[in-house]
């Protein structure tokens, strides 16, 4: 998913704007830190209740729900994403132009933790459209004693490299580091803070998406799939807003951006400003939108 939506789930779709800002502006900060809210939540990310909001938009996405409250669509212009479960699985498919690009399935244990991740992907011809591979890879998601995602590693790589995905946390339980690895060389590193470049408490982050994969070398880059943002099977990554993230291949910097947020009432974010970490040049803002249940879905 490279259309600028390079590796930060909260700064990958298309920017809403493009007048200029001031890149001093002070970060909303009403949420501060609590032991409550610092602890790890339940097995799927965070517990949600009949009242919890729902992500409806982000940015030019537009996610749907059924009548249990659980993702079933999530669509814009370049992409479409359907979601389909079973007891124990969780599927995807992902199509770009009307054509099939990916589907994931995710092996659930009883707690709906993710114990399992099939991809499968097909590339197409770019002259004729027709279907030149498609295959399926299966990857072993691996997690710590206190239940955070420490590695995705590839299974089947048949006559690829071997792939795997190392993941970092800090005490407050935020992820600060993905490294990627092929063939047991450190190929590319995403890093994330919370308490810079600009000062404050820490924000809470109240619905907290999962991280974008760094892409491989490959020519289409189908592990950026492996996380789908929205779903809650991995466990959670952070506790608190993302305030800057830069990513890095063989230790130059590739991309250098911070962020600061505007809050609603109930604290959910309802928008980001993304601004360049060297020069403090405003870049974009990415739109939220959160509905609670019975408006998502009046059968909620």
């Amino acid at each position: 998913m490279k259309r600028f939506l390079f590796s930060f789930t909260l700064f990958t779709t298309i920017s809403l704007s493009s007048c200029h800002k001031n890149p001093n502006i002070a970060p909303t900060l009403p949420n501060t830190d609590s032991s409550a809210q610092t602890q790890l939540t339940a097995i799927n990310g965070h517990d949600r209740t009949p009242l919890t909001p729902r992500l409806v938009k982000y940015g030019s996405r537009t996610l749907s729900y059924d009548t249990q409250g659980r993702l079933i669509k999530a669509v814009d212009a370049y992409q479409e994403r359907t979601y389909e479960y079973t007891s124990n699985e969780l599927s995807c498919v992902i199509k770009q132009d009307g054509k099939v690009q990916a589907i994931l399935k995710y092996t659930l244990n009883a707690k709906g933790r993710c114990e399992k991740i099939w991809l499968n992907r097909t590339i197409y011809d770019g002259y004729d459209g027709k279907i030149l591979s498609n295959d399926w890879h299966n990857y072993l998601p691996i997690y710590d004693l206190k239940g955070r995602l420490s590695q995705i590693q590839r299974e089947n790589s048949l006559n690829l490299p071997s792939l795997r995905y190392e993941f970092s946390y800090n005490t407050d339980n935020n992820l600060v580091e993905i490294r990627f690895l092929e063939n047991n060389k450190l190929s590319k590193r995403q890093l994330y803070s919370y308490d810079k470049p600009y000062t404050g408490a820490l924000q809470v982050d109240k619905d907290p998406l999962n991280p974008s994969l760094p892409q491989t070398s490959g020519p289409v880059p189908f592990e950026t799939y492996l996380l789908d943002l929205y779903v809650d099977v991995f466990g959670q990554f952070r506790q608190h807003l993302v305030r800057s993230y830069q990513e890095e291949i063989a230790g130059k910097q590739l991309a250098n951006y911070y962020f600061t947020y505007k809050l609603g009432d109930n604290g959910y974010v309802m928008a980001q400003d993304a601004y360049n970490g060297n020069t403090n040049v405003y870049k974009s803002t990415l739109l939220f939108e959160y509905k609670t249940p019975f408006l998502v879905n009046p059968n909620l």
